[in-house]
């Protein structure tokens, strides 16, 4: 048995000298679309998260044709991604131990609530019993407020993650077109 398939050498020609072109502009595409996929899924996932008062986040997308950097930033970025405190410690980020970042409940700020402290209004609201450890904080209105902390948030680590799962497809997709 055999099979016969026919090739016309022009196009075959036209293909191959266009193809380093294409390809590029393949790659170039499926970088943009991974790019804005990831921002949308991290400010989704902020929009979400658990966030303690006066906490503003910024979120940025940046870089060349060939390479992006998607990021979200704010003087509590950090705080939100890993979380804090002994809710932090409960629900702890899974890469906190790649970083260089403190241990949760740890600072001059963090103190032990003594049973004065723990019948204030403001630390009840916070769920603050005699004996836990937490911290005060002035809001940008000027307000005090209690906390023991946030857990993890992962609003990057979990933007990662589907965008992980969603790669091959988004690959799958425009390689198909560049056939």
């Amino acid at each position: 048995m055999a099979i016969d398939v026919d090739v016309e050498s022009d196009k075959l020609d036209n293909m191959l000298d266009n193809f380093g072109n294409k390809l590029e502009k393949v790659c170039q595409d499926i970088i943009d679309e991974l790019a804005e996929k990831a921002l949308d899924e991290i400010q989704k996932n902020y929009s979400k998260s658990q966030y303690q008062a006066g906490e503003y986040m910024d979120f940025s997308k940046s870089g060349s044709a060939n390479e992006k950097t998607v990021s979200m930033s704010g003087p509590q970025a950090w705080y939100s991604e890993f979380g804090t405190g002994t809710e932090g410690q409960m629900k702890p980020h899974p890469l906190k131990g790649r970083f260089t970042l403190n241990p949760y409940n740890s600072g001059k700020t963090i103190r032990k609530a003594t049973k004065r402290v723990a019948e204030k209004e403001k630390a009840i609201e916070a769920g603050i019993s005699e004996g836990d450890l937490y911290w005060t904080y002035v809001d940008d209105a000027g307000e005090t407020h209690y906390t023991k902390g946030v857990p993890a948030q992962k609003q990057v680590y979990d933007a990662g993650k589907t965008i992980e799962r969603e790669l091959p497809n988004i690959v799958e997709k425009y390689m198909k077109g560049l056939f």
